[in-house]
């Protein structure tokens, strides 16, 4: 029987929890906050809590020499003051960040330097404030526009601080963190789940996500982070764990998944619903390929790479457990979604690879190879139901230029080289008789 699992593709609120941690490299624009009970911290949103007064600082753990940003918005009246400082010991006060922005209820806006007032304006609270030291200049930013700068040798570091007076002020978009300045230099985002390279060096404070295009990037896109690379429907970024990996997730209606690029000695997909346990399956990953006897005894095992699942009972909110054991276990690829019917696989389909390494052959005849990615293509006959001619149609129709799991053959282990993930380059369909068509189905496996 020929299927496709149409995937579902994974959000930061499906994935529940992974043994694999997302810590790659440092992360744009991110800190730890010491809040001293007198802040509530959500996501990049600050807010201040009783009691009121200037009787409280929240300020990184997190500091950095030079080639240090900050950003945030004034979302709400009141005294607010956010900046650099050299201590994390100042008393609090409107004036006691040394780089700051300060913002008042009436709608001042003033920058203070070391407690001295250097500039005067009006708030606009849906502007974005930033401040960039670059290892020369402070210079204080209002939506990407410089507004004040001031000459600072390197000495010591700077820790990003905010002080606010009244209770339920609010303070948004907020963000603290290395520039990553030199080229070279790598950084992870939370909100891609990619890691990324400078290209071009500077003390930007676009994020690496909104700096890939043009005749110079800035920035250039590495790939996923490990604890997501599994996610990202290509085999060859594989997640990796240290000594076991993982993963808990809440999909929504799924009756399909598949796993590829598998290294590891078991695997074991469980789904729970309200607590209870209502599918569980095991399968081992090392296997012993066998003609005869003596390499049933003797053989090595070898490594099976792909599982494939269509018979999983659809619960909206049921929790999907993927966990593959052995020593520095890894998934390429793990897909899920609704799995389809698209009829019966007839005999003489084909598969391949198809390699993208280059060979080089010099006029000495010393060849070279420079080994690259490689897909697997397939080809596939399909016997279709002409009741279900329209509907198949429409399906694949509706999966054009989309990465799915097309399985040719649906027995259990046997013929693991018929399911691909990929895309349909084309299928054609034959009506040689009144009840059955014959359909062509050509398949391209990504990389």
């Amino acid at each position: 029987m020929g299927r496709v699992i149409k995937p579902v593709a994974l959000t930061d609120a499906m994935l529940i929890s992974s043994t694999v941690p997302e810590n790659d490299y440092a992360a744009w624009g991110e800190f730890t906050p010491n809040t001293g009970g007198m802040f509530s911290v959500s996501g990049g949103t600050i807010t201040k809590l009783a009691p009121q007064g200037w009787n409280a600082h929240l300020f990184s753990s997190e500091s950095y020499p030079a080639h240090v940003f900050c950003c945030g918005k004034f979302v709400s009246g009141g005294y607010q003051n956010f900046g650099f400082s050299t201590s994390q010991n100042n008393t609090p006060s409107f004036d006691s960040v040394n780089y700051s922005f300060y913002a008042d209820y009436t709608g001042v806006l003033r920058i203070y330097i070391n407690a001295a007032p250097v500039y005067t304006g009006t708030v606009n609270r849906s502007a974005t404030y930033s401040i960039v030291y670059d290892g020369i200049n402070v210079v204080f930013f209002v939506d990407g526009v410089s507004l004040h700068s001031v000459a600072r040798s390197v000495s010591g570091v700077l820790y990003f601080d905010l002080v606010s007076y009244s209770a339920g002020e609010v303070f948004s978009a907020v963000t603290y963190g290395s520039t990553f300045s030199s080229v070279g230099q790598r950084c992870i985002s939370r909100a891609t789940h990619a890691v990324y390279e400078r290209a071009v060096a500077g003390s930007g404070i676009t994020p690496p996500q909104d700096s890939l295009t043009g005749t110079n990037p800035t920035w250039l896109y590495v790939g996923p982070t490990n604890r997501w690379a599994m996610f990202d429907e290509e085999i060859s970024t594989a997640t990796v764990g240290a000594t076991a990996l993982t993963v808990v997730f809440q999909p929504g209606a799924c009756s399909g998944l598949a796993l590829f690029g598998l290294v590891g000695s078991s695997v074991t997909v469980s789904m729970t619903h309200s607590g209870t346990t209502v599918y569980t399956v095991t399968k081992p990953l090392q296997e012993v390929i066998a003609s005869n006897w003596y390499e049933y005894l003797f053989g090595v095992p070898q490594q099976v790479q792909t599982v494939t699942l269509t018979d999983l009972p659809v619960y909206r909110t049921g929790i999907i457990t993927v966990s593959v054991t052995g020593s520095s276990p890894s998934c390429g690829a793990c897909v899920f979604g609704i799995a389809y019917g698209i009829g019966g696989t007839k005999r003489g389909a084909n598969f391949g690879i198809k390699s993208y390494s280059k060979i080089i052959t010099d006029t000495w005849g010393k060849t070279t190879f420079f080994k690259r990615k490689r897909a697997r293509p397939m080809s596939l006959i399909l016997r279709v139901d002409n009741r279900e001619l329209t509907k198949i149609a429409q399906l694949l129709d509706g999966l054009e230029s989309t990465i799915c799991v097309w399985i040719g053959s649906d027995t259990d282990g046997e013929l693991d080289v018929l399911t691909v993930l990929g895309w349909f380059e084309d299928f054609s369909v034959a009506i040689p008789y009144k009840t059955y068509s014959d359909m062509t189905l050509k398949i391209q496996g990504t990389i």
